[in-house]
């Protein structure tokens, strides 16, 4: 995954966001290794928002100085204890971290930042704040509107940094940093509110699927308003409630996980196909992985079987970039399209185009895997994989991002990018844009290189694959 890639901000907010991302290489003693692992990782006092669990958050840590991670880097080194590290943050001050503890740098992610119909996208300064929780949990609408209860004194920034960061399932989310953005936001004046979500009778349908709400317990408070990701919480004047529309939600869940409704309105009931490609593509952590009474992952309808890869078939590197298998070659990239991030979503049909449009620079859907095995394969939802052509049925179905991977050769990369980037103009959603490269060099020489061969320049932070057993 790339949840840690696109932190955006200044170099000079940046300079104390460091994220830790270990993985096992051996999972039957994962659970041992990762207790090793955080006894290392906390003499060094990470800022992990406490009581978060997920069985993605072991494997995580959050430090916010350079002299944290130099001196985690120092210990875990030579503790061997067969996992790979990948450190996301500023490229220069990870590398310099890394060299000290007698590390050299593998594999580096490069974002490239979000192309496409950017103006959807949330003002920078709330950029900064979200996009610490990568998988989009952390809402727009929640950063104003915490900003604004700031500035009228009815809570302070630690204590909505910290509200923030307990959505975050991931445990990614840095809140010392988060509080001193919201101070300095509302130090500037703060975020416009959100513009009003009131919505006249008839507008929007009723939604008795899925993640509702139940329009008898609603009391109206309008606490679940801002929580949403994309923003599909709408109150609806003529009714003196609030109701999901059916067609924004990605079924994420948060509103539900979360707990913000006082009156226990929202609830949490079964999905039918095409529905259920939702949940499943919108995120790891969504109910209908563990909700009781859910509907199960396979609905009736939807296709079976699992999707395999061509026989023979190059792999790509690991879900987390770290390479630990060496399986990229010196000068070939792996390019990390994701419709949809941050929190806008794409529809199946945004992804169709994006996927055609690759095809020449040699995208194959049958090259695509499912992250988790909840997931569906691309190539069980198209018609015509060769082509790109997914079923008529679940064009319109909406996720929240979907995970497209493309393998080129260095002399090809210009021209795939360059591909990438007319697709973009012609893109309704944005998406995220990454380059999975091998080290040779010096990061900040790669960076120069890529953007003197492509014309587009990668981000001066990223995730840096450390190198322990990859050499």
């Amino acid at each position: 995954m790339t949840h840690s890639n696109h932190r955006q901000g200044t170099c000079a907010n940046l300079a104390n966001d460091f994220v830790i991302v270990a993985r096992p290489w051996d999972s039957r003693n994962a659970e041992a290794t990762l207790e090793r692992y955080r006894e290392i990782g906390f003499r060094h006092q990470p800022v992990n928002v406490p009581g978060v669990r997920s069985a993605m958050s072991p494997g995580h840590l959050v430090y916010d100085s350079r002299e944290k991670l130099a001196g985690f880097l120092r210990d875990i080194a030579p503790a061997d204890l067969g996992v790979s590290i990948t450190v996301s943050g500023l490229f220069d001050q990870v590398e310099e971290c890394c060299r000290a503890a007698g590390l050299s740098p593998y594999v580096v992610n490069l974002s490239l930042g979000f192309w496409g119909n950017t103006v959807r996208l949330a003002d920078r300064d709330i950029l900064e704040i979200t996009s610490m929780c990568g998988h989009g949990r952390v809402a727009p609408g929640m950063v104003r509107d915490l900003a604004g209860q700031v500035r009228q004194g009815r809570t302070a920034c630690g204590q909505a940094a910290r509200k923030m960061g307990k959505l975050c399932l991931c445990n990614i989310f840095n809140e010392v940093r988060a509080a001193g953005l919201l101070e300095e936001i509302v130090a500037r004046g703060g975020v416009a509110p959100a513009e009003a979500s009131a919505a006249r009778a008839g507008e929007v349908p009723r939604k008795d699927y899925g993640i509702t709400i139940d329009e008898e317990k609603c009391s109206n408070c309008g606490e679940c308003l801002p929580i949403c990701p994309v923003a599909a919480i709408v109150e609806v004047e003529a009714r003196n409630t609030v109701v999901i529309d059916a067609r924004r939600c990605t079924e994420c869940g948060v509103c539900w996980q979360s707990k913000v409704c006082p009156v226990d309105a929202i609830v949490a009931g079964d999905l039918r196909w095409p529905r259920t490609l939702r949940g499943k593509f919108q995120n790891p952590h969504a109910p209908y992985r563990a909700a009781p009474l859910m509907a199960p992952v396979s609905s009736p309808g939807e296709p079976g079987g699992r999707g395999q890869a061509a026989p023979g078939a190059r792999q790509f590197p690991g879900e987390l970039s770290d390479d630990h298998r060496k399986l990229l070659q010196p000068g070939e990239t792996v390019i990390v399209i994701e419709p949809g991030r941050p929190h806008v979503g794409a529809t199946f049909g945004d992804v169709q185009k994006i996927v055609q449009a690759l095809l020449p620079a040699g995208l194959r859907l049958d090259l695509q895997y499912p992250p988790l095995e909840e997931r569906t394969p691309l190539t069980e939802l198209a018609v015509d994989p060769a082509g790109g052509v997914f079923r008529q049925d679940i064009l319109e179905e909406r996720a929240g991002w979907v995970v497209l991977k493309l393998l080129v050769p260095g002399g090809q990369r210009p021209a795939a990018l360059e591909t990438l980037h007319r697709a973009a103009a012609q893109s309704d959603t944005v998406f995220a844009v990454n380059l999975v490269c091998r080290v040779e060099e010096r990061v900040s020489a790669l960076i120069d290189r890529i953007a003197a061969e492509t014309g587009f320049r990668p981000a001066a932070n990223g995730k840096t694959n450390v190198g322990l057993g990859c050499r």
